[in-house]
This record gives C-alpha cells, sequence and structure tokens, in this order.
C-alpha cells in the first residue's frame, strides 16, 4: 500500500474513532406550550411574544434561541424546537405587548429530549 493511502487511511480511522466517541446528544424534539395571563387584571395576554432559549440565561453568551411565538387571543403558546446538542435546560423570555402589564419574565425549565411540556399558566 503507497504511504500517501496509509496515511489516508489512518486519518480516516482516527476521526471517526474520535467523532463516535464525542459526548453529544442527538437532535431531540422538545415543545413548550401554556398560557399568559395579565397578573393585574386575570386576564388572557394576546400578542405577547414568548421565545425559546436553551443554554445559559436568554441573551448570554452560550445561548442559542430556539424559536419564538405570540399568544393568540385565549393567551396561548406553543413552540416547538427542532434540538440541541447539550443540556437539558431551556428559558422561556415572555414579552408583554400590554401596557397593563408586567413588561417581561424569564422562566427555566428542565426539558429532556422529545418531550411535550406544559409550563401552565404564567402570570405576567
Amino acid at each position: 500500500m503507497p504511504k500517501q493511502l496509509k496515511h489516508s487511511v489512518l486519518s480516516l480511522l482516527l476521526a471517526i474513532v474520535v467523532f463516535t466517541s464525542c459526548d453529544k446528544r442527538p437532535f431531540a424534539h422538545v415543545e413548550l406550550y401554556g398560557s399568559i395571563v395579565n397578573a393585574r387584571t386575570n386576564t388572557a395576554l394576546q400578542g405577547a411574544t414568548v421565545e425559546l432559549w436553551v443554554g445559559s440565561y436568554p441573551g448570554d453568551n452560550g445561548s442559542t434561541k430556539f424559536g419564538s411565538a405570540t399568544t393568540d387571543s385565549n393567551g396561548n403558546f406553543d413552540i416547538q424546537s427542532g434540538a440541541q446538542w447539550n443540556g437539558d435546560d431551556y428559558s422561556l423570555l415572555i414579552i408583554s405587548n400590554n401596557i397593563n402589564a408586567s413588561t417581561s419574565v424569564t422562566k427555566q425549565y428542565h426539558v429532556t429530549r422529545h418531550q411535550k411540556f406544559n409550563v401552565g399558566t404564567i402570570y405576567l
């Protein structure tokens, strides 16, 4: 076997060993859903923005935004994510569009892969 071909085969085998032994998490679907209610008026909060983040606190270095949704007329939202590689810690950042409600709130959840997770009612 020529020297160059041996080198290529050994490099390929090394790459296979390295990549198969890495601690990685296969792509995992997660879904978070619930409703947002105005804490002052106890009514559904329509038009609030709900963002799904993974990693550290939303917007911090190392965090990734995986999607967003807008609450419907009943204050309901449903965010589905394709996946993430490391960790099970997700954050929802809820941003109000209503002057009679708090401006924003962040809630953190531990969600395992392929889980459909009801966060319940969030008061803003």
